[in-house]
């Protein structure tokens, strides 16, 4: 939410292994597509609206009252234009983290990941995709939630 993206999430409990989370978002105008540690830094400056989505399988370790470590791999898809250029970003990574659901049912998970961003851009004249670039990320993740 930090850099733009708004979303909701669905954890839904497979087994006492096995989670998986999708998720749906909005990306608001000004949308920052992230920091890089490059000479150059890739923003959007005044973008249109746009839509992500998000697939994140988690396998935990051994689950104890709510709570427990897991890793995962995570799946992000990002589109937005600006002007007549739609940008569209993938990013996959793997994960570490560790959710916790406490007795009121707030949920909190923390993760933190290593993966690589694949970014491409689309003229409506031009009907081939072009990859303007990808790079390793670095992610960080803090949700919090309510269990139903």
């Amino acid at each position: 939410m930090l850099n733009g993206d708004i979303p909701i999430y669905f954890d839904i409990y497979l087994s006492k292994l096995l989670n998986i989370e999708f998720g749906a978002g909005i990306i608001c105008p000004y949308y920052i597509v992230g920091y890089s540690f490059e000479e150059y830094q890739q923003t959007i400056l005044n973008s249109d609206s746009g839509y992500s989505l998000w697939l994140h399988p988690k396998l935990f370790f051994n689950r104890k009252d709510n709570k427990d470590s897991f890793c995962s791999v995570a799946y992000r898809y990002r589109a937005f234009n600006e002007g007549t250029l739609t940008t569209t970003m993938r990013d996959i990574y793997l994960n570490w983290g560790y959710s916790i659901i406490y007795p009121s049912r707030i949920a909190l998970d923390v993760h933190v990941g290593l993966g690589y961003r694949f970014t491409s851009y689309n003229k409506p004249q031009d009907y081939s995709r072009e990859l303007l670039n990808s790079h390793l990320l670095f992610p960080i993740h803090f949700k919090i939630g309510y269990s139903f």
